[in-house]
């Protein structure tokens, strides 16, 4: 079950864009997730979406330079650490997890039993 609809796209070529420019503005425009891709010569080159979708989009593209600029400042406490001594270390820290929460799980059957 989608819990958002896939967006309705309507395909165009670039000639019927310019000629149905109004009603293709008016598809767009008429409810979120309604988007016209202008195809020429079979390829897509440009769509058209509604404002809301514009600034979905940007807000998107905003958050993702953030989190992607949390990923490089992480990864600057690391700077100069040989790859091989991270992973080991990660896997030393997923395997304690893991124990732990099997340690848990085995506490829980024992309660309830």
């Amino acid at each position: 079950m989608d819990l958002i609809p896939p967006p309705v796209t309507q395909t165009v070529t670039s000639a019927d864009a310019r000629a149905r420019f109004d009603d293709l503005l008016a598809f767009a425009r008429s409810a979120r997730d309604h988007r016209v891709v202008i195809e020429d010569d079979g390829k897509p080159v440009a769509a058209l979406i509604s404002f809301a979708d514009l600034e979905r989009f940007e807000h998107f593209l905003a958050q993702r330079r953030k989190d992607f600029e949390v990923l490089r400042e992480f990864s600057r406490a690391f700077d100069g650490i040989p790859d091989e001594e991270i992973e080991e270390e990660a896997l030393k820290a997923v395997m304690e997890i893991r124990a732990e929460a099997r340690a848990k799980r085995r506490e829980a059957a024992l309660l309830n039993q």
